[in-house]
């Protein structure tokens, strides 16, 4: 089973990611520290890294896992602000 994670480069995706590959499957990463590269912000973004994975996986991707995720205290999730919360998921 082919598996792409986002977020898996560190923390609880890196974790994830490690779990998965001791279970027998292969994990294709994606992070900044580590794994694929992609830019969220960017609309382009999210196709290149579903691109760069199926290449990399030779054409076939059997899950896709999301671990990626960015809190802005700036935002206040952090003092449980619920606008701030809203603005961070979408």
């Amino acid at each position: 089973m082919t598996i792409l994670l986002t977020g898996s480069s560190r923390g609880i995706g890196a974790a994830i990611h490690r779990a998965l590959t001791d279970a027998g499957a292969s994990v294709i990463g994606h992070g900044t520290a580590s794994g694929i590269p992609a830019d969220f912000a960017d609309p382009a973004g999210p196709t290149a890294l579903w691109n760069a994975a199926l290449e990399q996986a030779g054409g076939e991707i059997d899950r896709l896992g999301q671990d990626f995720g960015k809190v802005d205290d700036q935002l206040g999730v952090l003092r449980g602000a619920a606008d701030g919360f809203s603005a961070s998921v979408g």
